[in-house]
């Protein structure tokens, strides 16, 4: 560095020091002030000059200027009058509340004389508040409710009452979803919560706070189930080469601590993660242990993973995966294990000491060698040799120890002389010296020799002064008082006056003055525990003759020091350690113009105190001792204790000492429950412990959440550790340049004779001194005592390097939470007594979650009642205290257990009549057996259809568990209650040759859970709406209500019901959250569930009718609509259906984008919107206008109608007039220049478009301008197209799209999604804007629309709900104006209800059920106002009306394979589902629903894959049911393929599933048909040779078509399917056997139109191939589905029996004892060999 660069960074402060007063001064403050805090500087005077001989006056004044404002933010002035000749204070001052660098200015006066004056630059830096957020779980299922509390506090740990400006929840895409501003913190604590939509961004979401102190606060959403058991892999502590054995162990425990009973499978491995094509692949070994009862520990030979083996990785770790299966359900949970990584270090050595690394001359320095093994556990009785030496030196100390059982050896070295300035300590573990030959062994055998080094340097003195305290090694208790052993060198003739400034933290807390007088007793090195034992032994070193020796090392002068003056010193040492580029500063040593000894420089004999003193007069040789007690008052994590006294020669001499406090708080909090352990649902009582009137949060969840991971408990751990991060400024300061100054001045003469040709060193200090007390405690100081002593290496030429001089270290801290403890249960401890059964049905993940308010005496008692799972509850409380501030509680637990109970296993649903297994385990933990009696409780509901009926016996011995099956039938539809008990009886030999348990007689449980119970059949539904005014007389309506016939009709699926409100928005408001009974899986669709909710808000608070409830419900929605929608956003702001790069969609889509920003912006009236966000959108919205006007078509819209005129690619209408109406809607002004382009493009449109382009061009041209000429023309336009099927109902539709009569026809047909949408438009056109005659022109359009709407308030489809909606709206806000008074009576045949509605009522709906046979409704309104009315119909039917309706629309075929993934796997199918478009051109996005068999559910994986493969464009997985998106459907036939599983419900004879196919935005074009699985699990099927049959073929997706059986409610029909199959093997032994096998074996045309589908050519037999040419029909069940029995015509050979022909009827029927096989020349040429050409072929 260069000589002006060193100036200007050096030059940071100016010295003003001037000595007009005889005396000796210590001034020193802390390097950096805490601002805001009451700081404080510390003052030492000795030998004080002063005239009054009775005393004198001291003033002290300190000032702090500002540097960037040159403003004195300080100044305090502090005097005293004393007589002391000695004195020392600390005094406080207030420090500056800004942090910036100060110029702290220091004056001393004495009697009005100037002592020094002292200016220097010190920083102030400000703790940041703590802000703290818990939220109830660290993890969220979609739907859940997150719950969270936020508590900021300052460093102090004080509760700040100020308010949050700004909270918000961010998801995982960094997009704002709520927020809250100016939050209510007047209590300390802010609690809030938000509930999650139904379909979230799964992952990351982030609670911000905002502001100063930004905090936030992570959790996770994700699709979870709880784990009823934990898994727990103990892999071995650590792998060596050596390694013999790889011993692992696994555990599983219940979460209420009881043991797991099963079986398990584990997997072990060793090898790296990623390896290169040179490494082998990882060795694994495979374990089953099937008698698994709750641990397992293996072993296993490390050759068997070749540990250690050449050619095999050396370097590495373990993987554990192990899976355990609950014995009673077969329930499996998996944990796994990574680690331990493969070390050739078999110990670890690492050696420390008391003193920093530094020894005083004349005490003992003592060591300690810790020795663990790799895993960090102590490693004891292992030897290790301890070697102290020094390459300049004859002499080493050497000795060899064994650990004790903490693996610890201490050492001690005790006489070291002062000429010795550092030593190198090492430590070597002996028995692994050499203990391979790395010359013979190979290296992947080679382990390492464990060795430590530390180096050690003296502490100089010159006079061998020196204080010893003995370290602290143990935390300190808060609130109390420190003995301190002080220990001192001493001539043996002194009287020091020690100081003892103490700081807790960074700030000074006070200074005590102790005057000790030695008295005379040497004191023995007993009183430091020194022990001969562990002292090193001393030996000499066998030198080579070049080696120098210890006589030609000076004595006294180690090295050559430079003869110089006695120069008192005023030091000031480096301020700053900053951030990287903050100034550099530096301490000087500023020599003295007077000699401190009082000693001419010229005197002879004068001494160097830089030199070591030669006076033994002089040299300190002896030691004192005394105690100081130091009191510690503070919850800081360290106190510093700084120690110094000034010798009569001026030689200052100090140490420090940190001591370690306890973490503590001044608020003790404490919670306990009164019982450790409680029955389900019992009273629980816990007892609250804290500050007088503090106020407490309480938090407990189950443990099975804990399990699943996160840190979400605030835990004093975790509490301390953030305060600890702001109680320290963390800086670490550099003294590198003050030493480099310090040794520049003393080797200045010898530097300045050497050669100006390179650069030279000035040396470095070869130890310490007391300087090193000052800084080890963050001081500076200024003094004219002599400070600094330390000598040090002579000046040497260097050719210079770049070099930086200062560094900043912040130091991070790592928060961890104390881990949970569970509590295990005493079995033994349980007695039992017989008690009334509880039954259990309260099962939450969170149980307690409140705020608690404590009295006076700071103790609270809460009664609750503990929740029904059997598991343990863990959580703590946190208490916030005005006074005594911030407290947190241990973490405790409350384990709900009795020493037995129940538990279900059910679906989520099952089907009326459906043979369903009702799985009950008990579980014993009583130490004997007991006689169960396990009982169904019947009821009306469903009958038992077991041989042992509702009651069953059991032996279930202690620790061990036993599940009884029930076979259920419900009969009832709906949610039935399944209630269970067991109870405990006399024996009657139900336990053979067991103990029983006397005690346990009587003991009991019981669980009610509801069942969902659905019918059979093919659900329908319809809605009948009426929007009925009477204008002050009475007006009627028939409502007719017809259902299928009887033949076709599903017994008790009739359900009818009538609703009745007085506001045409009464059905939106009465179900904002399901408007529509149809997945809102897309981006468009989501919509749906999101802009109604605008809509009402703006018409109720346009009529004053908006309530709290309406309000707080309806922006619920919104909120969720609006994270939901998020999921579709692009990084550029735009948004598409399927969201960023899924399915192709590199870009959004601009009619959405559009359609988003409209509502994101009418959002934002109501709830928090992310404007920055919104911006961005609408931003890349304009990007795509073009410079006619016209908004580009960009990116996908799957519904044709919506794409409007734009199908031949030019008419641009449609979209820019959406466009428009969305940015004009969103508040852009009308004047804007995009929106003026955007209407010249309009413009231009020809008035001849297609219907539904003029309606979107109407009303945005009503929104532009209400009197644009183009408008009129469009209106006119549209009032010519308008369509009148009744009296006083208006609506318009596609022209281009004939309607279907006999659609029309049907009683509950409803308009196409197209039209309803467009004729809202229309509405929208004639009533926005205030135009006169709005309302009479509108209310035939309202009439008509009305009758469109379902029975949830919305319409068919996602558009025309959203369109239909605002339009309802805007056309009620102009007709309302109160003073309703109307009655609304219905009559059926045997019934009649009626209601009454006026003003305060009229948004409440009022609903019927009507009886199931009701058919007839008549209807009479009558008064003044309007009233809707709907009637909904739903009943189940056998057969799809579809059939008798016309052409279908789609085209579905269902085909049921062995599962593809597990063909061995009798429990997983494969189902093939294959879909095209029935009718002209192609549908629009397109939907199927399946749903679930009861008892089995979709294998996920599968699912998943046909994403990845571009299959399908998305799936929801629903408890029931999957849906599976579809962008469209053409006549190509798609086909897709996955997987389901039984589940634990093995339902013996589950009914038919519904498989539905619709068009999204065209309901009425839709197809269902049922299918079923048939178990076969262990029966004779499943080993039948028939039945391997059904498995033999396979075409990559397809195999052997499972049979499949029609309903039992049809007699006389085909109960079974034939196999069908496209691909075979013609050569396999399985083809031979089939066609050996068949009674016949038939050539055929199949798919043939006309009568006869069927054309039977010929009959292969021994005799040969004979002609047949019969036509016949085939007769299948209408569920069996085969590919080649569709609408192509092709030939099949048909292996069957010649019974099932009827050659009469002209009949052939295909059951299961048909096998249709696809035609071809090598099918034939292999049937001719085997059956013709060579008879004896089969």
């Amino acid at each position: 560095m260069k000589t002006k660069e060193v100036s200007i960074l050096t030059s940071l402060f100016s010295l003003l020091w001037m000595s007009c007063v005889n005396s000796e001064y210590l001034f020193t403050i802390p390097r950096r002030l805490r601002g805001g805090s009451n700081g404080a500087y510390c003052l030492s005077l000795r030998n004080i000059d002063h005239d009054d001989p009775a005393g004198y006056n001291c003033q002290v004044t300190l000032s702090l200027l500002a540097s960037e404002e040159n403003i004195t933010r300080v100044r305090a002035i502090y005097g005293f009058y004393s007589s002391d000749t000695d004195w020392s204070q600390c005094v406080n001052f207030d420090v500056p509340s800004k942090a910036d660098q100060y110029t702290a200015s220091v004056t001393v006066q004495i009697d009005g004389k100037e002592l020094f004056t002292h200016e220097e630059k010190v920083n102030v830096w400000i703790a940041k508040n703590i802000t703290l957020i818990q939220t109830d779980k660290p993890l969220y299922k979609p739907g859940q409710t997150v719950k969270f509390r936020i508590l900021r506090m300052d460093y102090n740990l004080l509760p700040l009452t100020n308010s949050f400006e700004l909270i918000t929840i961010d998801n995982p895409g960094g997009v704002r979803v709520m927020q809250w501003k100016n939050v209510d913190a007047s209590k300390g604590l802010v609690s809030l919560e938000m509930k999650l939509s139904d379909d979230p961004i799964l992952g990351t979401w982030n609670i911000k706070v905002h502001g100063a102190d930004e905090t936030y606060q992570s959790f996770k959403v994700e699709e979870y189930v709880l784990p009823k058991f934990e898994v727990k892999i103990t892999p071995p502590a650590y792998l060596l080469p050596s390694s013999p054995a790889i011993n692992a162990k696994v555990c599983a425990d219940y979460t209420y601590g009881q043991p797991v009973k099963g079986s398990l499978t584990m997997k072990v491995c060793f090898g790296r993660d990623y390896y290169g094509s040179y490494n082998p692949e990882q060795q694994c070994v495979d374990i089953i242990e099937t008698n698994f009862d709750g641990c397992h520990s293996i072993s296993i030979p490390s050759s068997k993973l070749k540990l250690g083996v050449q050619n095999y990785p050396i370097w590495g770790s373990l993987k554990i995966n192990a899976t355990v299966y609950e014995a009673a359900t077969g329930i499996g949970l998996n944990g796994t294990s990574t680690g331990p990584f493969l070390k050739n270090d078999p110990l670890k050595i690492v050696i420390s000491d008391e003193s920093n690394s530094y020894f005083k001359p004349g005490f003992p320095y003592k060591g300690k060698v810790t020795v663990t093994f790799p895993d960090g556990k102590p490693a004891p009785n292992e030897a290790i040799r301890i070697k102290a030496d020094n390459y300049y030196i004859d002499d080493y100390w050497s000795k060899e120890f064994i650990t004790d059982a903490s693996g610890i050896i201490n050492f001690s070295l005790s006489d070291l002389q002062s000429n010795i300035h550092s030593l190198n300590l090492r430590a070597t573990a002996v028995k692994y010296e050499k203990n391979y030959d790395t010359e013979y062994e190979p290296y992947f055998r080679h382990m390492s020799t464990p060795t430590d080094y530390r180096t050690i340097t003296q502490w100089f003195s010159p006079s061998l002064s020196y204080i010893y305290i003995p370290t602290i090694k143990d935390n300190v208790p808060c609130d109390s008082t420190v003995d301190l052993d002080v220990i001192y060198s001493t001539n043996g003739n002194s009287m020091n006056v020690f100081n003892f400034v103490v700081k807790f933290g960074d700030d000074v807390a006070y200074i005590v003055k102790k005057e000790v007088i030695f008295d005379g007793v040497d004191v023995n090195l007993d009183i430091l525990k020194f022990n001969a034992a562990e002292e090193l032994e001393f030996h000499k070193k066998v030198t080579e003759a070049t080696m120098p020796t210890v006589s030609q090392i000076p004595v006294s002068e180690p090295e050559p020091v430079i003869e110089e003056e006695i120069v008192p010193e005023v030091y000031t040492p480096l301020v700053g350690g900053g951030d990287e580029g903050a100034e550099v500063q530096e301490e000087i040593i500023v020599p003295e113009v007077f000699n401190p000894l009082g000693v001419d420089e010229t005197t002879e004999g004068a001494k160097n105190l830089r030199k070591r003193s030669s006076d033994p007069a002089n040299e300190s040789k002896k030691r004192g001792h005394f105690k100081m007690p130091i009191p510690i008052k503070t919850s800081e994590p360290e106190v510093t204790v700084l120690v110094y006294y000034i010798r009569q020669d001026k030689e200052v001499v100090a140490t420090s000492l940190k001591i370690p406090v306890e973490s503590c708080f001044k608020n003790k909090v404490k919670m306990e429950f009164v019982s450790a352990k409680v029955r389900p649902g019992e009273g629980a009582v816990f007892n609250l412990y804290a500050s007088p009137n503090s106020l407490c949060s309480v938090g407990m969840v189950d443990k099975s959440v804990n399990l699943m991971g996160g840190a979400h408990q605030l835990t004093p751990e975790k509490v301390l550790d953030a305060v600890r991060k702001v109680q320290s400024d963390d800086h670490y300061h550099s003294y590198w340049w003050e030493d480099y100054e310090y040794c520049t001045i003393k080797n200045s003469k010898a530097a300045e004779s050497m050669s100006k040709s390179h650069g030279f060193s000035y040396g470095h200090p070869k130890t310490k001194d007391s300087i090193e007390a000052f800084r080890s405690s963050n001081m500076l100081v200024v003094t004219d005592a002599v400070l600094e002593t330390r000598p040090c290496s002579e000046a040497s030429p260097y050719y210079p390097i770049a070099f930086r001089s200062n560094y900043d270290n912040p130091v991070e801290l790592l928060i961890v939470a104390n881990a949970d403890v569970s509590k295990k249960v005493d079995a033994d401890s349980n007695e039992v007594t017989p008690r009334l059964t509880v039954v259990r049905s309260y099962f939450p993940e969170t149980w307690l979650w409140d705020l608690h308010i404590l009295g006076d005496d700071g103790v609270l008692s809460v009664n609750t009642e503990v929740p029904h799972t059997i598991t343990e509850w863990v959580g703590n409380s946190l208490c916030s205290s005005s006074k005594d501030g911030v407290g947190v509680s241990p973490m405790i637990g409350i384990t709900v257990f009795q020493p037995f109970f129940l538990s279900f296993t059910l679906p989520y649903s099952a089907i009326r009549g459906e043979n369903l297994p009702v799985l009950v385990t008990v579980f014993n933990y009583m130490t004997e057996c007991l006689t169960m009696k396990v009982s169904m409780k019947m009821t009306e509901d469903f009958r038992i259809q077991s041989a042992l009926g509702a009651v069953q016996k059991m032996c279930v011995c202690g620790g061990d568990s036993k599940s009884a099956k029930f076979h259920i039938v419900p009969l009832k539809v709906g949610e039935i209650d399944l209630e269970a008990t067991a109870v405990s009886t006399e024996d009657d030999n139900t336990c053979v040759n067991q103990i029983i348990s006397k005690e346990g007689i009587g003991v009991q449980d019981g669980v009610r859970r509801k069942l969902l119970v659905e019918p059979e059949g093919i659900p329908q539904e319809y809605t009948k709406s009426f929007y009925l005014c009477p204008e002050g007389s009475s007006l009627s309506q028939v409502i007719d209500l017809p259902v299928a016939g009887n033949d076709e009709l599903v017994p008790d699926s009739t359900r009818a019901k009538v609703t009745v409100i007085g506001d045409i928005m009464g059905p939106t408001l009465s179900n904002l959250k399901d408007l529509l009974k149809m997945p809102y899986g897309c981006g468009e669709q989501n919509m749906a569930s999101w802009s109604p909710n605008i809509y009402v808000l703006q018409y109720l608070t346009n009529t004053n009718q908006l309530t709290d409830a309406i309000q707080d419900e309806a922006k619920g929605y919104m909120r969720i609509g609006y994270q939901r929608q998020l999921k579709y956003r692009h990084h550029d702001g735009s948004y598409s259906a399927w969201g960023d790069n899924e399915y192709q969609n590199s870009t959004g889509s601009t009619w959405l984008t559009a359609f988003v920003v409209k509502s994101m912006a009418q959002s934002r009236t109501f709830i928090d919107i992310d404007n920055n966000d919104l911006d961005f959108s609408m931003k890349w919205l304009l990007n795509h206008q073009s410079e006619d006007g016209c908004i580009q078509s960009v990116g996908q819209v799957f519904s044709n109608y919506l794409k409007g005129g734009l199908a031949d690619g030019e008419n641009v209408g449609g979209l820019t007039a959406f466009a428009l109406i969305a940015l004009l809607e969103a508040g852009i002004d009308r004047n804007d220049p995009a929106v003026t382009n955007g209407f010249i493009c309009l413009e231009k449109q020809q008035t001849n478009a297609d219907t539904y382009t003029l309606a979107v061009m109407a009303y945005a041209f009503t929104l532009y301008n209400v009197d644009s000429p183009k408008r009129g023309q469009i209106m006119a336009e549209l009032e010519a197209r308008a369509k009148v099927p009744n009296p006083g109902q208006k609506h318009w539709s596609q022209e281009e799209k004939e309607r279907n009569k006999t659609d029309e026809g049907n009683f509950y047909w409803r308009a196409p999604s197209a039209e309803v949408e467009m004729t809202a438009y229309v509405l929208m056109a004639n009533i926005a804007q205030e135009q006169v005659g709005a309302i009479s022109q509108a209310q035939p359009i309202v009439q008509w629309l009305t009758q469109q709407r379902n029975a949830y308030g919305g319409f068919s489809s996602t558009q025309d709900t959203v369109v239909a909606l605002q339009a309802l709206s805007i056309y009620a806000t102009l007709v309302y104006h109160g003073g309703m008074d109307i009655l609304v009576r219905v009559d059926t045949q045997n019934n009649l209800y009626q209601t009454g509605i006026n003003d305060s009522n009229s948004l409440v709906l009022t609903t019927w059920d009507l009886p199931p046979q009701t058919t007839l409704l008549n209807v009479n309104v009558e008064g003044k106002g309007c009233a809707m009315v709907q009637a909904n119909m739903k009943y189940n039917i056998y057969k799809n009306e579809e059939e008798k309706t016309g052409q279908p629309s789609f085209h579905v075929k269902v085909n049921l394979y062995k599962s593809v993934s597990d063909i061995n796997n009798c429990k997983q199918r494969t189902i093939k589902i294959c879909v095209r478009y029935a009718l002209p051109n192609f549908s629009n996005m397109a939907i199927v629903e399946v749903k679930m068999v009861t008892g089995w559910i979709p294998v996920k994986s599968t699912v998943k894959e046909l994403v990845a493969r571009n299959q399908i464009q998305k799936f929801e997985i629903n408890p029931d049911n999957v849906d599976f998106y579809f962008d469209e459907f053409d006549s190509k036939e798609r086909c897709f393929a996955f997987d389901v599983e039984q589940s634990d419900i093995e339902v013996s004879n589950p009914k038919p599933a519904l498989i539905k196919v619709y068009d999204y935005y065209e309901i009425k074009d839709s197809v269902m048909t049922l299918y079923e699985i048939k178990t076969i699990c262990e029966t004779e099927e499943e080993n039948s040779e028939q039945s391997k049959l059904y498995w033999l073929f396979y075409d990559g997706y397809s195999q052997g078509i499972l049979p499949t059986e029609e309903s039992e409610s049809e007699p006389g029909s085909i109960l079974t399917c034939p196999v069908c199959t496209e691909v075979i093997d013609v050569d396999s032994e399985e083809f031979k056997k089939m066609v050996c096998q068949a009674e016949a074996v038939y050539k055929a045309t199949v798919g043939r139109s006309g009568k006869y589908s069927i054309k039977i050519m010929s009959n292969f037999t021994s005799e040969g191939k004979i002609p047949l040419q019969i036509y016949v029909k085939q007769v299948m069940s209408t569920q069996c589905q085969c590919s080649m029995l569709g609408d192509t015509e092709s030939k099949a050979l048909i292996l069957t029996s010649p019974s099932l022909l009827d050659t009469e009827a002209k009949e052939l029927i295909l059951d299961a004892r048909s096998t249709l096989v696809h035609w071809s020349d090598s099918v034939e040429k292999s049937v001719n060999k085997m059956l013709t050409k060579h008879p004896n072929g089969c």
